[in-house]
């Protein structure tokens, strides 16, 4: 049974999930505070990481700050000004660069950066608060893809990104059949190719680009997005995230 990934960034854009907050000793400030400003600094980032941080601090409750001003330094972190204090938002170099000395964080960090897993830390006015850990995304894809091997799905990549990108994303995740630099049209004929097999093909789409009319795949499935995005798109299923899909695959196979 064939599942066809459609995009690349279906594996490597997944927002990464935050599994414990660590507080500095002797900070007066709780797991939910320290939540709370680090997600009010990132309230204008469009990242998964700060997209994470919003995730959790509606779950948890807690309704952002009034942000005063923030200036967004890609790939490192973020510096904020709320409620008149100074917020910094960021990975360990961010840290460094903004002279917060953050080693009494850094044993705890270094516990779980051994394990690949993110660490991000937070500081007000100047000292060290908290430490975030996020899981390992690309352990928590390669959980997915084995899932999914279990159930008897063959992962295949079709995308029209570059051929070195798509190979390298491939070989880190183990996926043996891939296919770079296919257009719309390309990915449509394969599949009309595979339908000749009689096995069963699944297509899974992330948000609304998914360039295949319906009918081309026995089940379209749509991965945090909606199909009314894209009109004329038919989509069997929505998800959330691609951890979400063993799980989705399985109950379609107890109800078949």
């Amino acid at each position: 049974m064939n599942l066809y990934l459609s995009k690349t960034g279906i594996l490597t854009s997944s927002t990464p999930k935050l599994r414990e907050i660590f507080v500095a000793p002797f900070i007066p400030a709780s797991q939910e505070l320290a939540l709370l400003l680090a997600a009010t600094a990132q309230r204008q980032v469009d990242n998964p990481l700060a997209i994470s941080f919003r995730d959790e601090a509606s779950i948890r409750g807690l309704n952002l700050g009034s942000l005063e001003k923030s200036v967004f330094y890609p790939g490192s972190g973020v510096e904020a000004y709320i409620d008149g204090k100074k917020v910094l938002v960021g990975n360990r170099g961010f840290m460094e660069r903004k002279f917060i000395n953050h080693k009494i964080l850094t044993q705890k960090a270094e516990q779980f950066e051994t394990g690949g897993d993110t660490t991000v830390y937070l500081s007000v006015e100047g000292q060290p608060v908290a430490l975030f850990i996020f899981d390992n995304e690309l352990l928590l894809v390669e959980k997915t893809l084995q899932a999914l091997r279990d159930q008897g799905f063959n992962v295949i990549i079709l995308s029209g990104d570059h051929k070195a990108t798509v190979s390298s994303i491939a070989e880190a995740l183990g996926i043996d059949r891939f296919q770079a630099e296919m257009g719309p049209e390309e990915k449509a004929q394969h599949f009309i190719q595979e339908r000749f097999t009689g096995r069963l093909l699944a297509s899974v789409a992330m948000h609304f680009d998914h360039h295949l009319p319906q009918g081309y795949a026995d089940m379209s499935i749509l991965v945090g997005g909606h199909p009314q995005d894209r009109p004329g798109f038919v989509y069997n299923h929505e998800i959330r995230a691609l951890s979400d899909l063993p799980k989705l695959l399985l109950l379609e196979k107890m109800r078949g």
